[in-house]
């Protein structure tokens, strides 16, 4: 820095960086990256000196070892909190996971081949909140299940994507069942439903 202090500090080996160090101008560190085969181990920091994220990549030797793909990450709250871990174990198994400041889990998906994958979602308190079947990039694949709770742990809706939908009431009655026209899994287009008031099916349409 222009004040004289250490900004970033390298080792090098046969003309490629081994090792570097990176400074903040009040000499906390900022980050850290080791090189080791093919893999690239970093870690960054906050300012004030807690772990912001580390990671774990490969890279091909034979290329620019900015070419990576990450086999292990985690993010961290600057209290030093974990808030989310991506994981790549024995392809095609994929683990992410993120936390609430509280060090709880809030959501996880679990990749069980590279194009499905289970979805969990959990209320702050750690509670179960909602669990679905997902395809790479797609959310509302026909066929595919939602579940969905409310805190208390009592049923709040289930899902068959383009077939039928089940809401309760938090009090565990029974509200309403839509079924999807032409297995269409939009909400927002015409439906089928039949409520609790009136036991009676009309169209809703969208306005």
């Amino acid at each position: 820095y222009r004040d004289g202090k250490v900004s970033s500090k390298s080792i090098y080996n046969n003309g490629r960086c081994i090792h570097s160090i990176s400074y903040f101008n009040n000499d906390v560190m900022s980050s850290q990256c080791s090189i080791s085969d093919s893999l690239v181990y970093k870690t960054d920091y906050y300012k004030n000196g807690n772990v912001e994220r580390k990671s774990i990549a490969k890279y091909d030797k034979d290329k620019d070892v900015t070419a990576q793909k990450y086999d292990l990450m985690s993010l961290y709250y600057e209290n030093g909190i974990l808030k989310q871990e991506f994981y790549i174990g024995l392809n095609p198994i994929k683990i992410k996971k993120q936390y609430n400041d509280s060090g709880l889990v809030i959501h996880q998906k679990y990749n069980v081949t590279d194009d499905i994958g289970i979805e969990t979602d959990f209320y702050n308190s750690g509670k179960l909140k909602s669990e679905q079947v997902v395809l790479q990039n797609s959310y509302k694949t026909i066929g595919l299940q939602y579940i969905e709770w409310f805190e208390n742990e009592k049923p709040k809706r289930f899902e068959v994507y383009g077939l039928y939908q089940i809401n309760w009431l938090s009090n565990g009655e029974f509200y309403s069942c839509y079924r999807y026209k032409n297995n269409n899994p939009n909400l927002d287009k015409p439906l089928r439903i039949f409520d609790k008031h009136n036991f009676s099916y009309k169209e809703i349409v969208k306005v």
